[in-house]
């Protein structure tokens, strides 16, 4: 799941946008590419008391 702005939103479903799982960037028909700006600050999530 990825969270994006309206903005990329609308862009990336009018083109059909293509996501590079290899370096996390979407590639657009036009040759334009935008990658994605993973969000480290958070500590990772305590799963030991899961399920």
């Amino acid at each position: 799941m990825v969270l994006v702005c309206p903005n990329h939103h609308g862009a990336i479903h009018r083109d059909d946008a293509i996501f590079d799982f290899a370096d996390f960037a979407f590639t657009f028909s036009n040759g334009l590419r935008e990658p994605l700006v993973v969000n480290l600050h958070l500590p990772p999530a305590d799963r030991s008391s899961a399920g």
